[in-house]
């Protein structure tokens, strides 16, 4: 076998020669920063928003020099003191300030505490804050200011706020409120808010009635067009088996249900049974490898959908038969003997869940396999 590189990045941030395409996004995204917008993106899961994202910012560094970012993933915030921590140690990774300076810099913007100052184990600063339940609102309107401090600084700033609809899990309208009251003063800093979580993402940037109400302008993420992916998919395959065709791109990417995040997991485990299996025809590794990905993830879905309650599968195996269409077609609910009421409480809770999404009034699944591996079963 052959030791090469799989040029098929999943399960990470994708970085380097492995990410590609999303020009024209990280074009929009590069002015949008220079002219200090908000921003709203919101994708499904698996569209590889935060790969976009952070090469933008990747590209925008080597163009300016004094742009600079901060970086706050929600999933790791269970509290405002973790907020506040993440905050703090972002804007000293950030602002090349020289420890003395840092800590003075510190001293002088977060009132009402002392923070310490360690390295790690790369010699870098962090920082370690201790916030009494009195101080906690003042130090987090004081730790929103960092970025603010940059610019004064004389840096273009951007501040990714990756997956913020988890922001509901804290006190998410206190949180928001004063927020809202920072961020509206900092009219040179743009904040990225990015969520998947369509429902929840939604709620808290166009109810009214929220405080982070049109915060920014929205921008909605597509997978990438058919064409560009398979060319993508066709360079790399056609350099380790000959016969591999444009066609047969065509066909991986359709069958990973053109989801960023699926075609890269499909075609990593395609490309490392070419390496394996050159004698075999294409169609037969394509169908392996697809059949691998089902059985490496079963364990998984077994237990899913062993935890569904009999309403939820019973919506599920609805939007299977009609996919996701008209699920409340007079007939279907009658052939499926389920209320409105019931099929609406089930298909919102497997959207909460993550397992489906709306778009254009279809409920679609976030996992092509998953939606396989139930219609072989169901």
């Amino acid at each position: 076998m052959d030791i090469k590189t799989n040029p098929f990045a999943f399960g990470k941030i994708v970085k380097g020669k492995q990410f590609f395409n999303r020009k024209q996004e990280i074009t929009e995204l590069m002015v949008e920063i220079n002219n200090h917008q908000n921003i709203i993106l919101y994708a499904p899961r698996r569209y590889g928003k935060t790969s976009l994202v952070l090469k933008t910012f990747e590209d925008l560094s080597k163009k300016q020099r004094n742009f600079e970012w901060l970086y706050i993933d929600f999933f790791q915030v269970n509290s405002i003191d973790k907020f506040i921590s993440i905050m703090s140690n972002e804007y000293a990774a950030h602002s090349k300030l020289s420890l003395e300076k840092l800590l003075n810099s510190l001293k002088n913007i977060l009132k009402g505490i002392t923070p310490a100052i360690t390295l790690d184990k790369d010699g870098n600063p962090k920082i370690e804050v201790s916030i009494s339940p009195g101080n906690r609102d003042s130090v987090f309107e004081d730790v929103m200011k960092l970025p603010q401090k940059l610019v004064r600084d004389g840096k273009l700033v951007a501040v990714f706020f990756d997956e913020f609809q988890e922001v509901n899990n804290l006190n998410g309208f206190e949180f928001q409120k004063i927020l809202r009251s920072v961020i509206q003063h900092q009219n040179k800093v743009c904040y990225i808010f990015c969520g998947s979580k369509h429902h929840l993402f939604q709620n808290i940037f166009n109810d009214p009635n929220n405080p982070l109400f049109k915060a920014g302008k929205t921008k909605y993420l597509n997978v990438i067009p058919e064409k560009e992916y398979s060319s993508f998919i066709y360079k790399h395959f056609i350099k380790i088996k000959n016969d591999f065709t444009k066609d047969d791109a065509k066909s991986i990417y359709h069958l990973a249900g053109s989801i960023p995040y699926n075609i890269q997991l499909l075609c990593s485990e395609i490309y490392n049974l070419v390496l394996i299996n050159k004698n075999l025809v294409i169609n037969e590794i394509i169908n392996q490898g697809y059949n691998n990905v089902l059985n490496s993830k079963n364990e998984e879905y077994i237990i899913l959908y062993e935890n569904m309650s009999k309403s939820v599968r019973l919506a599920i195996e609805m939007v299977i038969k009609n996919d996701g269409k008209h699920l409340f077609n007079n007939e279907l609910l009658s052939d499926f003997r389920v209320a409105p009421s019931t099929l609406k409480k089930s298909l919102d809770k497997l959207i909460r869940d993550g397992i489906l999404f709306r778009e254009n009034k279809n409920y679609l699944f976030q996992d092509i396999f998953f939606k396989k591996w139930l219609e072989i079963r169901i």
